[in-house]
């Protein structure tokens, strides 16, 4: 009888271990989820302020972590954000001066719903062109798939600038 009282009292203590164990993982998805979508709606100011003055942004970011690449291209220079945690954690600029090869605006990508991947927002021709999930691995791998000068041309700069170090 003693046996069993120990054996359920084991049982009963693996039970609550466990169930304890569950909701601390649920705890920290919901943290990260919280901190990615903060991450998300800063990192959209900073591509507003950079369409407001340049007419043009581009962001790689991760589905799943609170750190993206924000760029854009002035007059005469390329201006980099690294953002982390709702934070400017580096801001680089080169000299730069782009024109895009947009012959009938940009075109659409294959696109993606997680991962990384590559979105822009920039006016052309009094126009508004906007992407985003853009499998940005796959292309970075493999450019010969590119058909579309403007997306080649980003890529190159993307690997000219160091913009997103896991390529």
């Amino acid at each position: 009888m003693e046996n069993n009282k120990t054996m359920n009292l084991i049982n009963k203590t693996t039970v609550l271990v466990f169930l304890l164990l569950a909701s601390c993982g649920t705890i920290k998805t919901k943290v990260r989820q919280l901190q990615v979508a903060q991450h998300h709606k800063f990192k959209e100011k900073i591509i507003d302020n950079f369409l407001k003055n340049n007419g043009n942004a581009f962001y790689i970011e991760s589905a799943y972590d609170p750190y993206s690449v924000v760029w854009s291209y002035t007059q005469g220079s390329i201006v980099i954000y690294e953002l982390k945690r709702k934070r400017i954690v580096k801001k680089t600029e080169f000299p730069e001066h782009k024109k895009f090869r947009l012959d009938n605006g940009p075109e659409k990508f294959r696109k993606i719903l997680d991962g990384v991947s590559l979105g822009y927002v920039i006016y052309y021709e009094n126009k508004k062109y906007a992407n985003c999930c853009i499998d940005i691995e796959s292309y970075l791998k493999n450019k010969k798939n590119i058909k579309s000068g403007f997306l080649k041309d980003i890529i190159d700069d993307i690997k000219k600038y160091n913009i997103w170090n896991d390529f």
